[in-house]
């Protein structure tokens, strides 16, 4: 007799879990469509080293031309290596989100002009910009 009674029991719970984990799956993609938007990281990798000027910068110099452009970044030091040769490097990590997003034409104008004045200031001849965002990764070069 509770045979009986045990399998539709089995099929009530089973519906209300499937019931309940629809439910779940769609309260998740709503809360993914809710986050998603035009944040940006964008990370910039600029050697210390010139060529050009026949110089080493130092992070100092960095920062003075990062903060007429950025109120907020991240700067690690790190070491690069390019046409074979060790060279002190940085990367620069900058997000667009929160309180101080801007728009995305505004955000790569930004970095366009950083971009030209590192370039110049520094008297590089590549530097690489890596741009993340919900669209996908872009990479640009620059080459004076």
């Amino acid at each position: 007799m509770q045979a009986k009674y045990l399998t539709p029991a089995l099929l009530v719970i089973i519906a209300v879990l499937m019931v309940f984990l629809i439910f779940q799956n769609r309260e998740l993609s709503t809360i993914k469509v809710k986050t998603e938007n035009e944040d940006t990281i964008v990370r910039i990798y600029v050697a210390l080293s010139s060529e050009k000027h026949g110089k080493e910068y130092k992070l100092e110099d960095v920062e003075k031309i990062l903060v007429k452009h950025f109120s907020g970044a991240t700067v690690q030091e790190t070491v690069g290596y390019y046409e074979g040769k060790r060279e002190k490097s940085l990367n620069i990590t900058i997000i667009n989100c929160c309180d101080w997003k801007l728009s995305d034409k505004k955000f790569r104008k930004k970095i366009a002009k950083l971009n030209e004045e590192l370039t110049d200031k520094l008297g590089q001849d590549a530097i690489l910009i890596e741009l993340v965002s919900n669209d996908g990764i872009e990479g640009f070069q620059t080459i004076e």
